[in-house]
């Protein structure tokens, strides 16, 4: 079975502009879009910062690994959920806030050693 990695990035609150669709195709040819940027690697790696891209640009993140990591975040403003009340709740590990630029970063996080069976075969795998 080969190496699988997904990712998703949505933007949620407002649609990206033409220049920031333009800034993060340099990094793939994913599909990137004034919503979204969706890739999977197979015998490759991300280019990009996930959490750059996640104050600067989205919203949402999910990430999938065949070998078991998986990976959700939500960006969120300041105003909705103040980062000392989350702090109380994430504490590490599987669950972390960061706080920045009047937004705070929701980011779950859920290894298994086993791995997942998420793509046993190409047609298995998210499209």
């Amino acid at each position: 079975m080969s190496e699988f990695q997904y990712y998703e990035f949505q933007a949620v609150d407002r649609p990206l502009t033409r220049l920031e669709v333009a800034e993060l195709r340099k990094y793939s040819t994913a599909r990137a879009s004034r919503d979204g940027f969706v890739n999977d690697y197979q015998w490759g790696n991300f280019k990009g910062n996930q959490d750059a891209w996640m104050e600067r640009y989205f919203d949402a993140f999910l990430y999938l690994a065949n070998w078991g990591t998986h990976i959700l975040s939500y960006r969120l403003s300041a105003d909705s959920v103040k980062a000392t009340t989350a702090r109380t709740y994430c504490r590490g590990g599987s669950a972390t806030t960061r706080a920045r630029g009047g937004q705070v970063v929701l980011t779950f996080v859920s290894e298994t050693d086993e791995g997942d069976e998420l793509c046993e075969t190409e047609d298995d795998c998210p499209p």
